[in-house]
Order: C-alpha cells, then sequence, then structure tokens
C-alpha cells in the first residue's frame, strides 16, 4: 500500500521541494563562496553532512552531535561544534554542548564515551569557543555551574600529578586514557 502511495506522487515535485529544503539550510550559514568548484561544494556539504548526524527534536532541546558511526565524543565532537560557530549556527553549537554538559557527573567529569577522560577538557574549550563567538553572557550564567564543576574537576586532576616523583614527566599534568589506545600516561 505505501510503495502504491509513493508510486503517486511526482517524483519531480519532491527533487524540487528536496533542494528547496536544504538550500534553505545552506542560507541560515555563513556565505561562504570559494573559488574552487569542488572544494566549494565540498563545504557545503559538509555542513549538511553534519547537520544530517546531528540528532535531536526540533525547534529547541539538546543536540547529540555524533561523530559518524559513533554517538556523540567530547573530544571529537567539539570540531563539529566548532564548525557550527564558525559558520554562523550559533543555536546548534549551543545546543550541541548542552548535550555534554547535561551529562555532566557528579565529579565533574564527562565522560560520554567508554573511558575516554579527555571529553571534559574538549568540551570546555568549545564552551570558551561559544563564547568568544557569540558573548552570550546570558547562557555562561545558565551553564556556570556546570563549567565551574568542569574545571575544578581538571585542577583536582592535575593537582593528583604534583608529585616529585614524576618531575620532567608530566608532572603537575592530567593523566589516564584520552583515546582508544590503552597508553595511560
Amino acid at each position: 500500500k505505501r510503495a502504491l502511495a509513493l508510486s503517486t506522487q511526482s517524483f519531480d515535485k519532491r527533487l524540487k521541494e528536496c533542494k528547496a529544503y536544504w538550500e534553505t539550510k545552506l542560507k541560515n550559514a555563513a556565505q561562504i563562496h570559494l573559488p574552487e568548484k569542488r572544494i566549494d561544494e565540498m563545504l557545503k556539504a559538509g555542513l549538511l553532512h553534519l547537520d544530517l548526524i546531528t540528532y535531536g527534536n526540533e525547534p529547541g532541546g539538546d543536540l547529540a552531535p555524533n561523530v559518524g558511526y559513533y554517538g556523540p565524543i567530547g573530544t571529537e565532537s567539539a570540531p563539529i561544534i566548532q564548525f557550527y560557530n564558525s559558520i554562523g549556527w550559533q543555536d546548534i553549537a549551543k545546543r550541541s554542548l548542552a548535550y555534554f554538559l547535561d551529562k555532566e557527573n557528579e565529579d565533574g567529569s564527562i565522560t560520554n564515551y567508554q573511558s575516554y577522560t579527555g571529553e571534559t577538557g574538549a568540551v570546555l574549550w568549545t564552551v570558551g569557543e561559544y563564547y568568544r563567538y557569540t558573548h552570550d553572557k546570558e547562557w555562561i550564567e545558565h551553564v556556570k555551574p556546570e563549567i565551574l564543576k568542569g574545571c575544578d574537576y581538571l585542577l583536582k586532576w592535575r593537582s593528583e600529578n604534583k608529585v616529585d616523583s614524576i618531575r620532567g614527566r608530566g608532572y603537575g599534568m592530567i593523566s589516564g586514557n584520552v583515546a582508544d589506545p590503552e597508553d595511560n600516561f
């Protein structure tokens, strides 16, 4: 029944609607025109691809900026969010950041993906980049408790590594598993 209903629709009409939908998305982004057509099209296609893999409900609420096959990862979603800022999609960037801040652990860490311990810093850095682009003081005040808790977490983690036995080998730096390989240093 569904196939029969679809077969009665005009392909050309649907194609026109589809093009209009994606062109509207691009019109809401910064208008960048590069002289090399292939690269110009890749920039636009890249933005639309990221839009496709950032999940959530419209028109509001958190957005999950997935990294392809995987769900959101603070370190790998950060460039996606920063690209949204660069292209003028500040609302999308803010809603994507909210995804991570809303999942912050009691100790201030953000460990959204497996045992990755590098997510907290990446998310906080991206919050800073969001503010640098927008000067959105109202939102920063709103998420200030999460920001401070995350900063305290990182400072405490650094303090744990302020021991004389590791001077010259990571004194005062964070430690832990920050990526796929088990290289906890």
